[in-house]
């Protein structure tokens, strides 16, 4: 009986540790994506602001 107990403990917990394993490997995809996401909209923010200061230039000219 206790060996049987301790089998269905050590198969749960190994159960546990693959879908452990699959959520972090899904998680680092996904920060990989947030980042290469943010970069995109940070490079655009720097594209408007250098078109807002052109602009601002030219009245000022």
């Amino acid at each position: 009986m206790s060996d049987n107990v301790e089998n269905l403990i050590l198969e749960h917990l190994r159960i546990l540790r693959l879908e452990i394993q699959t959520l972090r490997t899904e998680m680092h995809t996904e920060f990989k994506d947030v980042k290469l996401r943010m970069s995109s909209i940070e490079a655009a923010m720097v594209s408007i602001k250098r078109e807002s200061a052109d602009i601002h230039g030219d009245y000022v000219r």
